[in-house]
């Protein structure tokens, strides 16, 4: 086939495409409420043409009418064409919805950003009620108890600081299948700053030689919110610019 005939094809089925769907766009434009309008017309006309009759043409004249709005209506509803869909409809594209961040209550904090700064697991001090209540988040990396009903945290805020009270800390480690075991029976008291993004280690805490790069318990604010501080204390391995 040549360039020339393919060209006259391709014209002539671009005719034929325009003048189908101009008929659909005739066709689709009238409306039902056209058709009654149209059949509402054919009413009066009836109406007025019998209008200067005897009453008794009033009955036929009703059906006639009624006549008439029924073969209007079909006849209409039969040139109607329902407009096709293309062939590959464009996809409605849904957005997903966004996760919002899972955070901790009262904080700027999420708990996500928590297991990365206490990979080894750490313990949430929320005031409520006038008393401390908390919120354990352990981890299978590392084993450590306390007593937990016992810890005392005093807050300062006229000084900005806050003492911790910490009795019978305890935590074992397995490294190269051996557990190491850490406990002391002793009060752990320490006074620090009440700032937001600062983790203080606790002192006179430590594993034996063997065990390098050993986690270490810290405490901080998480919330320095005087109705409501939130505090923690997880363990985490010092930075290697941590004093």
């Amino acid at each position: 086939m040549s360039k020339n005939s393919r060209q006259r094809e391709a014209e002539a089925q671009a005719k034929a495409d325009a003048k189908r769907h101009g008929a659909r766009g005739r066709f689709k434009i009238i409306s039902t409420s056209t058709a009654w309008s149209f059949a509402v017309f054919s009413f009066g006309a009836v109406l007025n043409y019998f209008g200067s009759n005897p009453r008794i043409l009033y009955l036929p004249a009703f059906a006639l009418c009624c006549l008439i709005m029924f073969i209007t209506h079909g006849y209409i509803s039969s040139k109607l064409e329902p407009v096709p869909l293309p062939d590959n409809p464009s996809a409605v594209i849904q957005k997903s919805p966004v996760a919002q961040p899972d955070y901790v209550p009262g904080t700027t904090l999420t708990y996500a950003q928590l297991r990365e700064i206490f990979p080894f697991g750490y313990t949430l001090f929320i005031f409520n009620e006038g008393t401390f209540t908390y919120r354990i988040f352990p981890s299978d990396k590392l084993q450590w108890a306390s007593d937990w009903e016992r810890i005392e945290i005093t807050p300062d805020f006229s000084k900005n600081m806050v003492t911790w009270r910490i009795p019978q800390l305890s935590a074992s480690i397995t490294r190269e299948g051996k557990v190491h075991h850490f406990m002391r029976d002793i009060v752990f008291v320490l006074t620090v700053p009440i700032q937001q993004g600062r983790f203080d280690k606790i002192g006179l805490f430590s594993f034996d030689q063997l065990v390098t790069d050993a986690p270490y318990p810290f405490v901080g604010t998480l919330s320095a919110n005087q109705r409501s501080p939130i505090f923690i204390m997880g363990f985490r391995i010092p930075p290697t610019d941590h004093k």
